[in-house]
């Protein structure tokens, strides 16, 4: 399907005329004809056209490879679980209470490390004590599930 008849098709789904959509979108109803009718029109009439019938316009260079647009957007997805899940760790850590609903399991465990400053003004070094074996026993397991 091609770019006027993916047009074509949202304005009729959604049950708008040519005339009432070319009111929504504010542009006049002449660019709709031409773009429907496979013509060329500005990107910003593109755009005002796509919000008018309530989609959202991307455009991608033609030689983009979807699959790996989807592989990378999957990988950011994942990686803030992983940070969000890490967050809720030091919250908990150091003294506050994680949310439940919002706190997700880790996909892998973060390394660990003693390389915090133990004097930072309002930080309780107990605290801080505690979170850094948390995270040395994370990387702890971490190694071992390597081998």
């Amino acid at each position: 399907m091609v770019l006027e008849d993916k047009f074509r098709a949202a304005r009729q789904k959604r049950g708008l005329s040519r005339t009432a959509l070319a009111r929504a979108a504010n542009v006049p109803r002449s660019q709709l004809i031409i773009l429907e009718n496979g013509g060329n029109v500005t990107l910003s009439t593109l755009n005002k056209i796509a919000e008018g019938i309530g989609v959202r316009l991307e455009v991608l260079p033609k030689d983009v490879d979807l699959d790996d647009v989807l592989r990378v957007a999957r990988d950011l997805q994942a990686l803030s679980t992983a940070m969000h899940a890490a967050a809720g760790r030091i919250i908990e850590a150091l003294g506050g209470a994680a949310n439940p609903e919002t706190a997700a399991p880790p996909q892998r465990p973060l390394p660990g490390g003693s390389g915090a400053t133990r004097h930072e003004a309002g930080v309780d070094p107990e605290r801080l004590e505690q979170f850094e074996r948390m995270l040395d026993e994370e990387a702890r397991r971490e190694a071992e599930e390597e081998h």
